[in-house]
């Protein structure tokens, strides 16, 4: 994946990724940052806490009370491997004990699994297996449930089991893959939080802070973003949802890392029929799964090892203190931190967005709140990224840098979205306002009226119900009430997969995410 340099524009065949002004991968590798640090973590062993998080550290004072931390991969220049994922059976190997031994590699620490409740466990797969024998997603479910409650000294043998006995018989071409999770990327994480909390109890620097009973001493937004110390639910279920309704993987989560069972082929992921009595009450949506997209194990393989790769770039983008210091090199803990609850909410957007599939209303307002949390992490503002060229320029530039296996599996409701985006614009049909192939609206200031492309009168269309979100009406500008009159309501189920294109164009570009470095960087916590 091409990290561009600074001062770069990529416009090869109208691709519209910019990244001038953007400091570079040479220009980052010098880059570090001052952190101050609590001298009590890893019992005072701050460089050995550091080595953990893949830090390179160098004291700036006598007592080692602050800290210049530059990312061990920016000076290295190469991935971080923060994330990275490995086949480890199909069925050609499917029996062979060795083929697992990198499941090995995970925490074994038997305490974590010490709370599970193995009678219950076995219970709920014998329940589902005489319910649901013939059932994919209970199935599917039973053999996640197992995976991820195996003791560690057992889970070879369970995914051995589990893909020889149960997937295979019934889907030839399965396969078990494992996402392996460096322990930094939670450490990194969860020091941001700490740090944060510290910024605003100065006592911390001293000693640990006294939590409640039975919480956490460093409870900051816990729970906001948790995904990167188990699962990368979040991170990955955009992934496994790109060809929804259909599915083709399923996780299973374990401490430090994910196991992944692929179908080799597209399964249904809902029914036709409402399936609970609450399906009945959603809002009309997606009236069919629509036809079937082809895609091989090798496609499923190609686009499991792109986004993974993707998202180790990304993290090292979003993980990197250098990333939020000004010119005085002091470090911006409140910066690093809205930064990456910002990128989690988009990628958790996605993942409802894409699994609503019988809900459109939801999918449409989680389709407006990705697009204003894209446009606070970077450019281009919402008004652009609703617009056809645009879009379809970003299509092309993705498609360029996917390969033809890959793209197969990740691509197709990015191009239903920018067909989508097409479709909108046939909305508007009042003849006493439609003019020359645009259509007839006020001026900004309300005298007099211009003609807008449908193009921007799209744009401007999704605009208006994103702040309709707030209620229509109010300050709404002079040609907003016209937009609504002026189009006929029908809202394409596809528009809001908008979300995922911006999603693959932000995994296929993170630099976009790089800051320029400020003078006078303010929120940074110094001595």
């Amino acid at each position: 994946m091409a990290q561009e340099g600074h001062r770069t524009r990529v416009r090869e065949a109208g691709l519209v990724t910019v990244t001038t002004g953007l400091p570079g991968d040479a220009e980052l590798a010098q880059r570090s940052a001052r952190i101050r640090l609590p001298g009590w973590l890893a019992g005072g062993d701050l460089q050995g806490f550091g080595q953990t998080l893949g830090w390179r550290m160098s004291p700036t004072n006598p007592a080692g009370r602050e800290w210049d931390i530059r990312l061990d991969e920016r000076v290295k220049r190469k991935p971080g491997r923060l994330v990275e994922v490995n086949r480890l059976a199909t069925r050609s190997n499917a029996d062979k004990t060795g083929v697992y031994s990198r499941l090995n590699r995970l925490p074994r620490e038997a305490t974590l699994f010490e709370d599970v409740n193995y009678a219950h466990v076995q219970s709920e797969l014998n329940r589902l297996g005489q319910q649901r024998p013939d059932d994919l997603a209970a199935l599917m479910y039973r053999v996640t449930l197992a995976t991820g409650t195996a003791a560690p000294d057992q889970l070879a043998e369970i995914v051995r089991q589990v893909l020889r006995d149960f997937l295979l018989p019934v889907l030839p071409d399965a396969a078990a893959y494992l996402v392996e999770i460096d322990l930094a990327l939670g450490r990194r994480y969860g020091l941001v939080r700490l740090l944060h909390q510290a910024q605003d109890d100065e006592t911390m620097f001293l000693r640990p802070s006294a939590g409640r009973a039975g919480e956490p001493l460093f409870n900051s937004a816990r729970w906001l973003f948790s995904d990167t110390s188990l699962g990368l639910d979040a991170y990955l279920a955009p992934l496994f949802l790109a060809l929804a309704p259909w599915a083709w993987a399923a996780p299973a989560k374990r401490p430090g890392g994910v196991v992944i069972y692929t179908f080799g082929c597209l399964a249904a992921g809902r029914r036709s029929e409402a399936s609970e009595l609450l399906q009945l009450f959603f809002p009309e949506g997606m009236p069919q799964s629509g036809p079937k997209p082809q895609i091989s194990p090798a496609d499923i393989h190609a686009a499991l090892n792109w986004w993974t790769e993707a998202l180790d770039h990304l993290f090292t983008e979003v993980t990197d203190p250098a990333q939020y210091v000004g010119n005085d090199a002091q470090y911006s803990v409140k910066e690093n931190f809205e930064a990456l609850l910002s990128v989690e909410q988009v990628f958790r957007n996605v993942q409802s967005l894409s699994a609503q599939a019988r809900d459109n209303h939801v999918r449409r307002t989680l389709l407006f709140d990705t697009l204003d949390m894209l446009e606070g992490l970077r450019k281009p503002d919402f008004a652009k990224m609703c617009e056809l060229a645009y879009a379809q320029r970003v299509l092309d530039e993705v498609t360029s840098l996917l390969s033809p296996e890959a793209g197969r599996a990740l691509l197709p409701h990015a191009k239903q979205a920018v067909a989508a985006l097409q479709q909108l614009q046939n909305g508007f049909f009042a003849p006493s306002r439609l003019k020359g192939g645009g259509l007839r609206v006020l001026n900004k200031n309300g005298n007099g009226e211009r003609v807008m492309s449908l193009e921007a009168a799209a744009g401007a269309y999704l605009r208006v119900l994103r702040n309709g979100g707030h209620a229509f009406g109010g300050r709404a500008a002079p040609a907003d009430g016209i937009l609504l009159m002026a189009h006929d309501g029908g809202i394409p189920i596809d528009l809001p997969d908008l979300a995922y294109l911006y999603l693959l164009h932000l995994l296929a570009h993170p630099q976009v995410l790089r800051r320029r470095a400020t003078r006078g960087h303010a929120g940074g916590i110094s001595l």
